[in-house]
């Protein structure tokens, strides 16, 4: 589908009627053609699955038919709108159908959330696949539910994710979800350089890229790599353990600036080799280090603990090694800077994570996720790097999510839109008062009638 659009109409042209495989076990490659073809985009996937003899994943929009009289939250215009993955059998039989959950910005605007998020997967002969949609990934439900509770070995994950450094470029946090499930994830973006869409590989349940591709052009691939079952079992993933964490005492943090709006707390790497610590909101987070002697790379260890609110409200806990740039009047860590110079020969990174859900990730020059090595503590939060990196570092992040707090910004952004639409209707109200009392009775009717049915006021 096209990556923008202006309108939910403009979007239907490309969507359809996908059914549920449950109560559908058609062949749509096989199925009667007519004119015009309702159902050109599931046959044209299908026959792809039938001919290569191959699984096929897939995204697409999805129509879904409903009746305001049965309905209460049927849209006006008598349809719902999904963002949706499809997957075919190598019979071209449709096996599964996954509709987004968690949309992202002015993705309301086109599609509809689905009333619960659903766990989809299908079985194949070399395990059990479950399969999301881009800003899923990072939320519970049902990113972490389908990795707890489905017994799944792999997810076959699409997405339109713009690199944002530090740790929201595309491989990095992709190699994150992996390490922290212990889960084998292929995850297929969007490839448009322009827009900053970049970056699809395959990346094994360690979380190290088995395969990644982000180029500067426009051209097309098709990423293969070979993995394997992660050895962990349900228990291993993943469990809050006690970590054994340095006992230094809190230091006062050299600077705070934003990252992602977020406000961090930095301390400065002043040498080579050394033991950094630094704390935000009574999350403390310990680097122990060293580098390599030729760098004039500055680096700085960044902590966040709270509510993240940019592009989207959820909760948070970062530990951050990044790179930093000094500019006239302050510095800035994490942005801009997409080359190093800088080579680790060891780095332990870790921190006093009130949640078992830590994602880890490095990213090295070029914006791409490492392959080196490293040694990460599920449910605990500690990445060690124990041999020498083979790549320039940017950066090397823990990022821990709180799902159970998620409630509470939700509950808050409801509170603020529940205040907003009292206010509206009390200027509603005020207005229709003074209205009425210099109006006759035939335009006070068809301004109540006007007032009534305004969504901006009554919503």
């Amino acid at each position: 589908m096209p990556l923008f659009f202006t309108s939910r109409q403009e979007a239907t042209v490309f969507m359809e009627y996908v059914p549920h495989p449950q109560f559908d076990n058609s062949v749509p490659c096989l199925a009667p053609t007519a004119d015009p073809d309702p159902i050109p985009i599931q046959r044209s996937l299908s026959c792809i699955a039938f001919s290569t003899g191959m699984y096929v994943v897939a995204n697409m929009g999805a129509l879904g038919a409903c009746s305001s009289c049965k309905d209460s939250a049927c849209p006006e215009d008598r349809r719902y709108q999904f963002n949706t993955n499809v997957a075919y059998d190598p019979t071209g039989r449709l096996v599964a159908r996954y509709r987004k959950y968690n949309l992202f910005l002015a993705e309301e605007l086109i599609y509809d959330q689905p009333k619960t998020a659903e766990l989809v997967y299908f079985d194949t002969p070399f395990g059990r696949v479950g399969t999301f949609i881009c800003f899923d990934i990072i939320f519970g439900e049902p990113a972490m539910s389908l990795a707890e509770k489905a017994n799944i070995s792999l997810v076959a994950f699409t997405t339109a994710w713009m690199t944002e450094l530090p740790y929201y470029s595309a491989g990095s946090f992709h190699q994150g979800y992996a390490a922290a499930t212990g889960l084998n994830v292929l995850a297929a973006n969007i490839h448009d350089p322009s827009w900053d869409f970049c970056g699809s590989g395959v990346y094994g349940w360690d979380g190290l890229p088995r395969a990644f591709r982000c180029i500067d052009d426009h051209s097309s691939a098709v990423i293969i790599a070979d993995v394997t079952t992660s050895s962990l079992t349900h228990d291993d993933r993943p469990v809050l353990s006690s970590a054994h964490l340095p006992t230094t005492v809190e230091g006062v943090p050299d600077f705070s600036a934003p990252v992602f709006r977020d406000p961090f707390n930095f301390v400065l790497l002043q040498s080579n080799t050394g033991i950094n610590m630094v704390c935000h909101n009574d999350l403390c987070c310990w680097l122990n280090y060293t580098k390599t002697q030729n760098s004039n790379d500055q680096f700085a260890l960044g902590a966040f603990r709270g509510l993240h609110t940019f592009e989207g409200a959820y909760y948070i806990e970062v530990c951050s090694l990044m790179i930093c740039q000094t500019g006239a009047s302050d510095t800035h860590c994490g942005v801009n800077a997409t080359s190093s110079s800088t080579k680790f020969r060891f780095f332990n990174l870790t921190g006093n994570f009130s949640s078992r859900y830590v994602y880890p990730q490095v990213v090295v020059s070029g914006v791409k996720p490492t392959t080196d090595a490293w040694h990460f503590t599920r449910g605990v939060g500690t990445l060690v790097l124990p041999r020498p990196s083979t790549t320039a570092v940017l950066s090397a992040t823990l990022y821990a999510r709180r799902f159970d707090w998620d409630d509470c910004s939700r509950s808050a952004d409801a509170g603020r839109i529940v205040q907003r639409d009292i206010i509206y209707l009390f200027i509603a109200m005020m207005t229709w008062l003074a209205y009425m009392s210099c109006t006759s009775d035939a335009k006070k009717v068809s301004f109540f009638q006007l007032l009534s049915s305004s969504p901006n006021v009554l919503a």
